[in-house]
């Protein structure tokens, strides 16, 4: 009992860690596409 209630848990921060994950790529993505864009403004 205690070893499912245990699994549970690590299921669901694993789910918390891959949706902070894709927060943060969606923030890597918009940052790199600026960046882009700013680049090609300089030139």
């Amino acid at each position: 009992m205690c070893l499912s209630t245990r699994h549970a848990g690590n299921v669901k921060e694993n789910m918390i860690e891959q949706t902070e994950g894709n927060k943060n790529k969606e923030l890597i993505n918009k940052n790199a596409s600026a960046y882009s864009k700013h680049k090609e403004h300089k030139i």
